[in-house]
């Protein structure tokens, strides 16, 4: 795996230094000792100064290759290095360090800041307005307190078993993450961060294995719940403005593990800042991450070996129809489906043939609520597979020799209904991940 290497910006940042206690050679000195103790990470500096000629942590794997190389900015930094090279081993996968004299992971968590403040400031004053009454206001300095001291959103695992408590929280981005991932401390908040503690690890590699996890597992808890725009970081993962916030439930600690690819998409779709094509594409690829899975099961359940068999439409499960069905009729009941139907206008959308061109609709009954004895498993698949045919598929109609569908246009009067149909694939997707969630220990 290729690992990036952390080389802030030469304008990175700008602010006023207290004086250093000791000079930067001194500092240099100090953290060169302490890293003669450990085979895992060494300095380099040949004697200079400025973006290019500080000096640099460079972190090792078991194979000598480098894994995180980060400048050391200022002798004003030297306490958060300090404790950087004496005590913590870098995740550089998520942005995350795991501090194995305090049974602590902690991981810089990607997400727009602004919006991840709003989600929390929400949680401490559910009755907040949005933007024009939450700048300024008090709560946030509430939330930047409680980020910085015991922290938000905590869940305990209470299944102790001879061990101690198991927690997880967001927090405020600790001194040594800033360190390690930007090259310096700096006045303020910059983010937040996911803060593990009590899991008993015993190296890096079951740090990550529980950050990913447990982590993961958390977070798509809170994207889900409280539309909590953040997820762990990844180096070909884009960032992206925030969801609407509400609440739905309370937030536990995690017993089941959700699959992280899945829960990465979720997380990315979750979120007002991608157009409507994107962000049904991103549940979308939700499902598709199971199409496998569920044509596997689904054949067994009828005798048959691979995806071999056949849908109760008579698809096979070798090819993606039937497997979006195979899917649906797994991990959906009927009765999900009509209760998610009713009270929502969803089905007024789904149901009518012109919003959305060329693809299945769904039945309902004269007072606009979910048909009795419909197929909602299988036309849902359906209609699911057929918008998503109609946002990929861009070829020129008429020009393959076949009929096929107009494309579906980001900025179409088809856009602008597909919210509905986002909220369906949205709540399938929660049903899909939720079925195949397997116990956490």
């Amino acid at each position: 795996m290729d690992y990036e290497y952390y080389e802030p910006d030469d304008d990175f940042w700008d602010f006023d230094e207290l004086a250093p206690a000791v000079t930067y050679a001194d500092a240099v000195q100090q953290l060169t000792a302490l890293a003669s103790l450990r085979s895992d990470l060494r300095v380099e500096w040949s004697g200079g100064r400025g973006p290019r000629g500080d000096a640099r942590l460079v972190f090792l794997n078991k194979s000598g290759d480098t894994i995180l190389r980060t400048r050391f900015r200022s002798a004003t930094d030297l306490p958060a290095a300090r404790r950087l090279v004496e005590q913590i081993r870098p995740i550089p996968e998520h942005r995350a360090l795991w501090i194995e004299s305090e049974d602590v992971i902690e991981a810089w968590l990607a997400g727009p800041r602004d919006e991840t403040i709003y989600a929390l400031s929400r949680q401490l004053r559910p009755k907040l307005k949005r933007r024009v009454h939450f700048d300024g206001r008090p709560v946030v300095d509430d939330v930047y307190g409680l980020l910085n001291s015991t922290g938000l959103l905590i869940v305990e695992d209470k299944r102790s078993q001879g061990r101690g408590a198991r927690t997880l929280r967001i927090a405020g981005v600790g001194d040594s993450l800033l360190v390690a991932y930007a090259g310096s401390r700096r006045g303020e908040l910059q983010g937040v961060s996911l803060k593990l503690g009590g899991f008993s690890v015993a190296d890096p590699s079951e740090a990550l294995e529980a950050l990913e996890s447990y982590g993961s597992s958390y977070l798509h808890t809170l994207a889900s719940n409280l539309d909590l725009p953040v997820r762990l970081w990844s180096p070909a993962y884009k960032q992206v403005p925030a969801a609407r916030a509400t609440s739905r439930s309370k937030i536990r600690f995690p017993s089941r593990r959700h699959d992280p690819i899945p829960a990465e998409l979720y997380g990315a779709a979750n979120t007002p800042g991608r157009d409507a094509l994107e962000k049904y594409i991103k549940y979308y690829q939700v499902l598709e991450y199971y199409f496998p899975r569920a044509a596997s099961s689904y054949s067994a359940s009828i005798g048959k070996s691979g995806n071999q068999g056949t849908a109760p439409s008579g698809k096979q499960l070798s090819v993606e129809r039937g497997q979006i069905e195979a899917l649906l009729r797994l991990t959906v009941q009927p009765r999900q489906l009509e209760g998610f139907f009713y009270g929502s206008d969803v089905l007024a959308v789904a149901s009518n043939s012109s919003a959305i061109v060329d693809v299945t609709t769904l039945e309902k009954d004269i007072n606009g609520q979910p048909k009795p004895g419909f197929d909602y498993q299988y036309a849902v698949a359906m209609r699911i597979y057929g918008i998503r045919c109609r946002i990929v598929h861009a070829k020129e109609p008429g020009m393959s020799g076949k009929r096929t569908s107009q494309p579906l246009l980001p900025f179409s009067r088809e856009a602008r209904n597909l919210q509905a149909d986002i909220q369906l694939v949205r709540f399938v997707a929660e049903r899909v991940m939720d079925y195949w969630a397997t116990p956490l220990p």
